[in-house]
């Protein structure tokens, strides 16, 4: 049996190097009874073993995964396979649901980060046709407008039925209207409200789409419904689809209300007759 002696120990010094940690984490161990030198010299000196790097870097995992210090201390004093083949498996559990919740958070900030740099990017002043990419978003029900109080009231029954359906409120909502006509007659009262949810089951399909931009608060179009209708005429432009409204920035990223930038865009094509 291999005898270990001093002349085969390591000083903490080069210990802590060896294992990335600070001698202050070494004593932290000891003191609370999870890790302790193989040897403490009379003078105080704490030495290691070689062995012991393994061991320590496995508890330094235990402590970034936040396991408790009982729990570890347990693990310490009494750990079979099993016990450990529990913990992990557990912990693994833990570390998919917080991948999980991760790259959520991550496709939320995406999607606000596209729409706060598109917003700073536009001219708004300036109504043109762009080509678009297919986009997946999560589409609400029809809405009811019957009501004067009908908008918050149909905005809070789409944020019920999407997070009773299982999809999240956390990315931006825009409203949707079936044509060019029904957005100009009626520019506050969406069709249905969608969310830029990008694992939702319907999409903006990918084409050409004639976009405009203005400011205001939620509901305000002021006059872009009529400019977008001007333009597409003298453009030889015919309206072929939905309109959608999405809000570039808003109360994220604003704290005036009245300056919200509101893009809209409508499906088109060229009839090839202009004025």
């Amino acid at each position: 049996m291999d005898i270990i002696t001093k002349d085969k120990l390591i000083s903490s010094g080069k210990f802590a190097k060896l294992t990335n940690l600070n001698r202050s984490a070494l004593i932290f161990y000891d003191e609370h009874g999870l890790f302790s030198p193989k040897l403490r010299g009379e003078n105080g000196y704490r030495y290691y073993s070689p062995q012991q790097i393994t061991t320590v870097k496995f508890l330094t995992l235990l402590r970034a995964l936040e396991i408790p210090l009982k729990k570890i201390r347990e693990l310490v004093t009494h750990r079979t396979p099993k016990t450990l083949l529990e913990l992990f498996t557990e912990q693994e559990q833990r570390l998919d649901d917080e991948i999980k919740r991760l790259r959520r958070a991550k496709k939320i900030l995406s999607s606000f980060h596209e729409s706060i740099a598109t917003g700073l990017e536009v001219d708004e002043t300036v109504i043109a046709v762009h080509h678009m990419k297919k986009r997946r978003i999560h589409m609400g029900q029809p809405t009811n407008f019957s009501n004067r109080k009908a908008f918050y009231d149909n905005f809070l029954k789409f944020c019920g039925e999407t997070v009773h359906g299982g999809w999240s409120v956390d990315y931006q909502i825009g409203g949707y209207w079936d044509s060019m006509y029904s957005f100009n007659y009626s520019p506050g009262q969406p069709s249905r409200f969608f969310s830029l949810d990008p694992d939702g089951e319907e999409c903006i399909k990918e084409g050409d789409y004639l976009v405009g931009y203005t400011r205001g608060y939620y509901g305000v179009t002021n006059d872009l419904p009529a400019r977008m209708e001007k333009y597409a005429k003298e453009a030889g432009l015919e309206f072929t689809g939905p309109v959608y409204n999405i809000y570039l920035h808003d109360e994220v990223c604003m704290a005036d209300p009245d300056s919200y930038l509101l893009q809209a865009f409508a499906a088109v094509k060229q009839t090839g007759q202009t004025r």
